[in-house]
């Protein structure tokens, strides 16, 4: 919390997060850094995602298709996780289902199912070229 991503012509400072754990290995970090979410995917193939927060009405399984904005969303994996609340020492992991669902090359739809609720992310793919900044602050 408190750096600073720069993509393309802006700047997007990390205010809040949650890291997503399937066996104690990460597999994302998700920032909001105001109105906008950053989904950074962990490991091999690991990418950085621009998106914003959708409301989803969503059964307790994750349902094998989604539509939004109208664009029809395929599962690609649906994987236990455990969630893990960034900068706060006080929270300990929940459990939740962790999905991702593509629509075409560049649109991915992230969702967060807990047994309380589900957050969706919409997001597309930042390309490494597009990323000026990645760090405090202070650092460029």
């Amino acid at each position: 919390m408190g750096d600073v991503i720069g993509i393309g012509d802006q700047e997007y400072w990390l205010t809040s997060g949650y890291a997503v754990h399937e066996a104690g290995h990460e597999l994302a970090l998700v920032f909001r850094a105001e109105a906008s979410r950053l989904v950074l995917t962990v490991g091999p193939g690991s990418a950085l995602y621009l998106g914003y927060e959708v409301s989803l009405l969503l059964p307790g399984e994750l349902p094998a298709r989604l539509e939004h904005d109208d664009l029809s969303f395929s599962l690609k994996s649906r994987v236990p996780v455990d969630v893990e609340v960034l900068g706060s020492e006080h929270e300990t992991p929940k459990a939740a289902l962790w999905g991702c669902y593509e629509a075409g090359a560049d649109e991915t739809l992230w969702v967060l199912r807990t047994p309380d609720h589900a957050l969706g992310i919409a997001t597309r793919r930042v390309p490494e070229r597009d990323i000026f900044r990645w760090g405090s602050a202070g650092s460029a």
